[in-house]
């Protein structure tokens, strides 16, 4: 059986494509665009990149009990050439400000074919380019909510009337 928190339905509105240049910092200008462009709803389409080095966040232990703290965390820092195999995620609304939550996977370029992911945190660094593109949903707010399941702000989609 399926357990469905919140569910809600809306379109796709405006579509924002960019490229950012050698030593943008991904996670800070992802927020700065979708702050110009007054994007409070949307999702992150897509993401290529070539990186200098990464900033990853995941968990490394899984808690007794929730909320879930930086102490059950890990962020690992990658500092070699990257490419960025896939950018994905949402943009949401937190205390009335927008809101990225991402998930990126990296290459390292390595024979073996290893790869890195997690949590697109700052310090994600480009090292030639990057190539974004995000969609704004309309007729719908997703806000982050505090849980009674997580204890934590969750993503909460409402249909906007």
């Amino acid at each position: 059986m399926t357990k469905i928190k919140s569910i809600a339905k809306g379109s796709l509105g405006r579509v924002v494509a960019f490229r950012l240049s050698p030593g943008a910092d991904i996670y800070e200008s992802l927020k700065n665009i979708i702050e110009e462009h007054n994007i409070k709803t949307g999702v992150i389409l897509s993401g290529v990149a070539s990186l200098k080095q990464a900033v990853l966040r995941n968990v490394n232990l899984i808690p007794d009990s929730f909320p879930m703290t930086d102490a059950y965390r890990v962020l690992t820092k990658i500092k070699k050439p990257l490419e960025v195999l896939t950018l994905s995620g949402n943009i949401t609304e937190l205390n009335c400000k927008p809101f990225v939550h991402a998930h990126i996977v990296v290459s390292a370029g390595e024979e073996n074919g290893l790869a890195y992911g997690g949590h697109l945190e700052k310090g994600c660094i480009v090292f030639s380019t990057a190539e974004i593109i995000i969609a704004e949903i309309n007729e719908m707010q997703i806000l982050r909510e505090m849980s009674d399941d997580t204890l934590t702000k969750e993503f909460t989609p409402k249909t906007k009337k």
